[in-house]
């Protein structure tokens, strides 16, 4: 009798419990795998916290041990939310509900990726493969591929982008993977010493951890020692310009004449500034920008010529030569097409 009583209670307990577990079990597999998405996110720019890349993995490949195929999916699903939630934030500002689609079908392939690699044994090795598939799946589809929000931006700044040079963007993608899986087995291994596991299984996990460690770091020695092409051959010059304004900012935010400025600064040709008037003809557009003008020498253009190389020197070099000349003109030859 004593015995069957205490054990009623306690089976409502558990039914009780077995209840409410669903959701928290699902917020225990979505939640630490949606903080290591958000940590690879951090690494890209303009965080640019490399290190966060495969800290972030590792939290995820740790997260996805022991689950079914269907509560994996849920944790790469949630891990792609916290990494192109924030990559591929600046999508929404293009078409509200264009982005969200966007954010959520990328993330769908991390999802994929986390269900395809297994849950136990092999874990180690798989899950940084069938990342670097889907990351070769987003390069592809939809619409030639959305390279954006890689977790191998992440490492513009860090030492693994040397494995660039002989495997491209993939290679740097398995490898922050891989980096991330033996970071996690250290920890798992030194959870099982905590705990005193059997010192087997603490060793087996610490050398596997030691082994691809070591062969991150031998790929990376690799790409390191890799040619890189030859000696230059000649050198060209690149303006990169940020739309002219603070990052951040919508096109209709920035005036166009500050991109332009911010265009001709960069590639260090003559400053000129833009002027918009909206009524057409040509004296509105004089009346408007003489005005403006304080220098002492004024070159007007029309808008069907096509000037010769060097002739604002040329004015220039009259100025000098003639200054008490008040107006200066060249000659204008017809170009018929």
């Amino acid at each position: 009798m004593t015995t069957d009583v205490a054990r009623k209670p306690a089976g409502r307990l558990a039914g009780r419990r077995q209840r409410h577990n669903p959701g928290r079990r699902r917020g225990a597999i979505a939640g630490p795998s949606l903080v290591g998405g958000i940590g690879m996110a951090l690494s890209l720019p303009p965080w640019g916290f490399w290190v966060l890349g495969p800290l972030g993995a590792g939290v995820v490949w740790w997260r996805l041990g022991g689950l079914p195929a269907r509560s994996r999916m849920l944790a790469g699903w949630a891990a792609g939310i916290g990494l192109f939630g924030p990559g591929l934030f600046w999508a929404l500002s293009f078409n509200l509900a264009g982005g969200v689609v966007l954010i959520l079908l990328e993330s769908s392939a991390i999802g994929l990726a986390a269900w395809a690699a297994p849950g136990g044994q092999g874990r180690m090795l798989a899950l940084p493969g069938s990342m670097v598939l889907a990351e070769a799946l987003r390069d592809t589809w939809p619409l030639g591929g959305l390279p954006l929000g890689s977790v191998a931006l992440g490492q513009a700044d860090g030492p693994l982008l040397a494995a660039d040079r002989i495997g491209g963007p993939l290679l740097v993608v398995g490898l922050v993977w891989l980096l991330g899986a033996g970071g996690g087995t250290f920890a798992v291994s030194a959870g099982h010493r905590i705990r005193r596991v059997g010192p087997h299984q603490v060793v087996s996990a610490a050398v596997a951890g030691l082994a691809v460690v070591g062969c991150v770091a031998a790929t990376l020695v690799a790409g390191h020692l890799a040619p890189d092409g030859g000696r230059a051959v000649r050198t060209i010059r690149v303006a990169a310009v940020q739309g002219g304004g603070a990052r951040g900012l919508r096109k209709g935010q920035v005036d166009p004449t500050v991109v332009y400025q911010a265009q001709q600064a960069a590639r260090g040709d003559l400053p000129l500034r833009v002027i918009e008037v909206p009524t057409p003809g040509k004296s509105h557009a004089l009346n408007e920008a003489i005005p403006q003008i304080e220098t002492d020498l004024v070159a007007f253009v029309d808008d069907d010529h096509r000037v010769a190389d060097g002739y604002l020197t040329a004015i220039e070099h009259a100025a000098r030569t003639w200054p008490e000349a008040g107006l200066y003109c060249g000659r204008i030859l017809p170009d018929w097409e």
